[in-house]
Formats: structure tokens, sequence, C-alpha cells
């Protein structure tokens, strides 16, 4: 397909390429304003061609239809191109494979799973990625995802801590070396140590200190890092143990004309510092704009590169901007493009298999994908329905697991979390911030959604079920002559229970029954799994009634407020909270503050015994929450032995969090 730029002397003639439907084609540029359109399934699908400049597009419609011919031929290719690393070609000649025979069993089963595999780079997902987790780019074809270019670098990082004062002593501990800094095995490091001696401005972390190791000897291979001293002297740039090498005979010792100096252990400071051997590649993340310039986010570079520590904040952070509102947006995303259409059309075709048809693996696939070390010599591996059955039955179970969380309002105004984390110095910082927009006991978070997902939570866990049940039968069952007698023998020993309890669950959840769950069924690997009487009975009419848990179900409240309850610390009886409780608690910690101020000034024991006495009774002995209710949770579940569950529970959320509630609702 070729797309032409007017006029021809234009300044800018890139362009980009998309495709609208990549189930059915994908689209790839090349040079001279060409592209390369693969077909991958029946169907149609528009090509879109867009300029960089000015963003002028034009379109063509492409059908995709059926090639008669030998499905064998498109499957011998496929394997070739998984050989040669060319992922894509090889999915797409699967399902050519497939159209060419839609009956035959080896197209069925090649590119069912090929189609499993595409759901990674489909364009839903894509999306998902960079709009709700704040991925910059996500590829869309199989060959892109699997090379790491697309990946970033990110520093390895450690925590140390740092000394600013170095004083001369006659009688220091340290002296100062020049060498070289290496692992045990040769490779140079940037730092893996725990202190080290910096300049004001953190920007000379060469003097290393190993002290904590126990090990400060040259060439110890006995450690993961070592330092070769190649000579001592007062402007060396590494800090070492001056004691440690007084009885050394290497290079003749320490000479006495060192320098010898001490650590101002007040300058102590901790630091992030480069190591090397840390680093990581992952996606690159958009740099949210009320993240970029926070305290969180810059202390986490070293020398203007994004380390592993870095990473960790800005999944947090893009989770965040992505998902303000609550995260609906992103579970019905997940259950969309992971779990919907492609899924299900993948799951059909498997279903389409026989259970007693087996497809031989060949040497070359098995060699393509790098798993010939699991397998002996010669040995003729076979996978059918029942195999493929079982691994889309697990990922089905996932699917019915989001579809039941799904089926609760899990949107609640998130953006007041938008803030400098690392400034965060109390409770009140954040509950402060929190509106009727974002309160939970305000905007109906929790409430049954209405959606259908419940529903379909509960068929998808009965067909997740009926098929991993069915897949086992066949696979134990004589008519599998794949597997050898001892193998299924050593199945029926260890999944049999197993297998009755599948069958057990999957009725309750026909019947909305109670389903009993055995520990000797985990313990003892014999018999049946109970039909009565388990250590732990399951309602699952209950379990998948909409609305359960709804937030007003679980805590007790009062006009739309939780209600906060106080234990006495001496009588342990719980009781509603009031302002003279608040008054009280933060009376007790002003004392709390105010011993532990005398205590550092005076530094005696009885001013420290004191304030350990205040802080206890602060922070062990006043509990403060919300209260629970545990009918929800005991209508669905109950165990054996505690079945007088009390019908509330304090969840204790410590002083200075239940006062901040409190203070906020009341």
């Amino acid at each position: 397909m070729t797309a032409t730029i007017t006029p021809d002397n234009a300044d800018d003639k890139r362009i980009r390429w998309s495709s609208n439907n990549t189930n059915v084609a994908t689209v790839t540029s090349s040079v001279n304003g060409e592209a390369t359109v693969t077909a991958i399934a029946s169907g149609t699908a528009v090509i879109t061609v867009t300029t960089m400049d000015g963003a002028h597009t034009d379109t063509c419609t492409v059908t995709v239809k059926p090639i008669a011919g030998d499905p064998a031929k498109f499957i011998e290719a496929a394997f070739t191109q998984l050989e040669a690393g060319n992922y894509d070609a090889a999915i797409a000649s699967f399902e050519a494979a497939y159209n060419a025979d839609p009956d035959n069993n080896e197209a069925i089963a090649y590119s069912a799973l090929a189609k499993l595999a595409a759901i990674s780079t489909d364009a839903k997902v894509a999306t998902l990625l960079k709009s709700r987790l704040g991925l910059t780019s996500y590829p869309q074809t199989m060959n892109a995802l699997l090379d790491p270019s697309w990946l970033k670098k990110y520093e390895g990082a450690s925590y140390v801590w740092t000394y600013r004062d170095l004083t001369p002593s006659a009688n220091g501990y340290y002296v100062r070396a020049n060498g070289s800094l290496t692992t045990s095995d040769g490779e140079k490091l940037i730092t893996g140590f725990d202190y080290v001696l910096a300049t004001s401005d953190n920007s000379d972390l060469d003097w290393i200190n190993r002290w904590g190791y126990g090990a400060y000897i040259l060439h110890d291979y006995n450690y993961d890092y070592n330092l070769e001293v190649t000579e001592f002297s007062d402007d060396g740039k590494y800090l070492i143990p001056s004691y440690y090498y007084d009885n050394r005979e290497y290079y003749g010792g320490i000479p006495g004309t060192s320098q010898k100096y001490d650590l101002d252990w007040n300058s102590e400071e901790r630091v992030l510092i480069l190591n090397e051997n840390g680093s990581g590649l992952a996606p690159e993340f958009n740099l949210p704009k009320w993240f970029e310039d926070s305290d969180m986010y810059t202390s986490s570079l070293v020398g203007g590169l994004q380390t592993t520590e870095t990473l960790m904040y800005l999944l947090m952070a893009n989770a965040l901007e992505g998902n303000s509102a609550g995260l609906n947006g992103l579970l019905d995303g997940i259950l969309d493009s992971v779990f919907g259409a492609s899924f299900e059309a993948a799951c059909s075709r498997i279903a389409e298999l026989d259970m007693n048809d087996r497809i031989e693996i060949p040497e070359e696939l098995i060699e393509g994908l790098g798993l010939e070390f699991i397998l002996e010599e010669g040995f003729e591996a076979e996978i059918g329905r029942a195999e493929i059955q079982a691994l889309t039955s697990a990922l089905r179970l996932i699917k019915g697991t989001l579809q039941w969380i799904a089926s609760y309002n899990l949107d609640s105004d998130l953006s007041f979390m938008k803030f400098d984390w690392a400034t965060i110095d109390s409770p009140e910082d954040v509950i402060s911030k929190i509106a009727s927009k974002n309160d939970p006991f305000a905007n109906g978070f929790l409430n049954a959604r209405n959606n259908g997902s419940m529903v379909a939570s509960k068929e998808s866990f009965k067909k997740a079920l009926t098929d991993i049940n069915a897949s086992y039968e066949y696979l134990v069952s004589d008519a599998n002559t794949s597997y050898p007698q001892g193998i299924k023998n050593t199945m029926k020993d260890y999944c049999e229970p197993f297998n009755d309890g599948i069958e057990k669950l999957i009725a309750a959840i026909n019947d909305g029954s109670k389903f009993h769950v055995s520990y000797d069924a985990f313990n003892n690997l014999s018999g049946t799994w109970p039909d009565s009487n388990g250590d732990i009975t399951i309602d699952m009419g209950q379990f998948f009634t909409p609305g359960l848990f709804t937030l007003d179900k679980l805590v007790e409240t009062r006009n739309n407020k939780p209600v906060f309850y106080i234990r006495d610390s001496d009588t342990g009886d719980e009781r509603e909270m009031t302002a003279a409780d608040v008054t009280a608690i933060k009376n007790l910690r002003n004392e709390m503050i105010a011993a532990e101020e005398a205590a550092e000034d005076s530094g005696s024991w009885e001013d420290w015994d004191e304030f350990y006495q205040l802080e206890n009774a602060y922070y062990n002995n006043t509990y403060a929450g919300f209260m629970i209710k545990t009918s929800p949770m005991t209508t669905v579940v109950t165990i054996k032995g505690q079945e007088e569950m009390p019908e509330t529970m304090l969840v204790n959320f410590g002083p200075d969090i239940a006062v901040a509630l409190y203070e906020h609702y009341w």
C-alpha cells in the first residue's frame, strides 16, 4: 500500500499508518511512503495514513477472505517463522491455516493459542496501559513487544548513610587510600556499600567505608565487593578503617605517617546513590505535571537519572493520574480488552476440538520456544483440547473474579491525592483534603452497580470449573492414550478429591446452596470431598448476591457518616467515641511530647521511663476506629468453632488517624 504526498516538494513527508481492526489486518510502515498490510482473520479493516504535518488523512478499506488451500503449508510456514523470531507472521500463518480449513484440528489448536497470545498486543490493551497506567508507548506487534529495545533502563540505586565531616585525629579509626572498587567477579561497581563520606552537595560519593560488613582486607573474595588498595595517601578518595590494617602484611600495612581520621556521626544523612548491579528494564512512564516537582520524585533521581526507586513512584503516580475518578474504568477496561471478544473467540475455537483429538507438537516448535530442555530426547509431545482448556479455564477464573469485583462501584474521586506525598507530616494532611465528592460514605462507593457483572461472574465461574472438570476427567481416562498409565495414576492420587470438590462446587453454584471445605481434603489426599459439616462452609447463593458488601452493610454509620468507637483500656469495654475522648487523646499526646523533650534535655533514666510509659499508653492502649459489621462475612462464610462471632468488631486505626477522622466527620 502506497501513500503519495503532494506537493512533491513538501518539507515534511513523514506519515504514520494505523488499522482500526488489528484482529483482521495489521499495517507496518516501510520506506518511501509504503506500508505492508498483513491479513490476520476474515473480516474488514480500515487502514488509515496520517501526515505528521497537519494530520491530513486518507483511508482504504481492506477485506480479508479465507484462502482455500492446504492448512499444513501455512502451519509449516508458521513454525519456520517462529524459529526465525518472526512472531507476527507466525500468528498470521496460523490464522491463515484455520481460514483454509476450519475443521483441521491442528489449525484450530494453533490458531486458538495464537489468538490468545495476540491479545497482549491488541489495540485496546495498548490504549488501556497508556491511558490508565501511564505508559508512554506500548508495542502493537508481537515482534516489537518481545524486543526489549522499547523498554527504558532504570538505574539501580541503593540508600546509603552519608557523613559530611571528617576530623583529623591521632587515634582516629580511618585512613584515606586510593585504589579500584570492584565486585568479587571483577566487574566495576559504582557502589554497593552501607556508608559513604559525602561532600556537602553529594557531588562526591566515592569515599567508601564498609563498616558493618566486617571485611576491609584487600582481595577478600568471601564478600561481594572489594577495594583493591594501590596506595595509602592523605588525599586518597576512599576511606578505610585503620585498625583493621594495623596488623596486616598487605603492602607492608598502613604507613606510620598516614593521617588518621574520625567521622562526625552527627553529620549522618541517608542518601540514594547509583548501583549499576541493580539496574533494570521496564516500560517508560509519563511524568504527571503535579508530580514532577515533588520531593518524592526528585529525591528518587540520582544525577538527574531515573532509578528503580523512581519506577515505583511513577507506577503509583500514573495509576492515580489515570484513575483519579476511581477504579471502575480500569476494571471494565481489563475485562473488555484482555477478557473480551478476542478471548472468547479463542475459547470458542478451542471448544471446536474433540477431546480425543490429539496434536503432536513438532520438534521445531519446541526448539523454537526453547523448551527442549524439559523433554527427554525422542519424547513425542502431544497437546489437545484438555490441556488448552485447562489453561483458558484458569484465565476464566481470573475473569470471573474481576467481574465479581466490578459488580461493586469502585469510583470515588481520588484527585485529592495528587500532592507531594513526601510532605505528609500527619494523617490530618490527607484527611483534610477529603470533600463530599471523594468521601466514600457519601458518594456511593461500594454500592451495587447493577451492571449485570455479578450474573456474568457466576457464569464465568461455572464455565471455568466445568471445563476444568471435563479436562481432568479426560486426562485420567482410558481414552487418553498420550499419557503413561503411571502419570494418570499419580494424577488420580493427588487430584481426585479436588475434582470431587469441583463437582460439588459447581452444584452449589447452580443451586445457590452451601459448599463445604474440610482441612482433611488438603492434608489427606484420599477419599471424597465433604457433603456437609465442613471446617469452612461457603454459601454460594449469598456469595453471588449483588450488593451484599455495600459500605453501609460493612460499617456502622449514621447519616451517611461512620460512627467511631473507643475501647476502655482498663475494662476492655467498647463505647461510642465522643468529643471528650478526642480531647483526652490530644492531651495524652501533648503530655507524651513534653515528656520526650524533657528526657532529651535531662538525659535521666527517670524522665525517659516516664516518656516510655506515656508512649505506651498513647500508641498501645488507645484503641479507636470504625465498628465493622460481621454479618456480610458470616452470611457467606462460616468457620467451625467460630459460629458465635460477634456482630460487630472494632477496627483500630490508632490514635492519630482516629482523631483526625472523627474531627473530619463529626
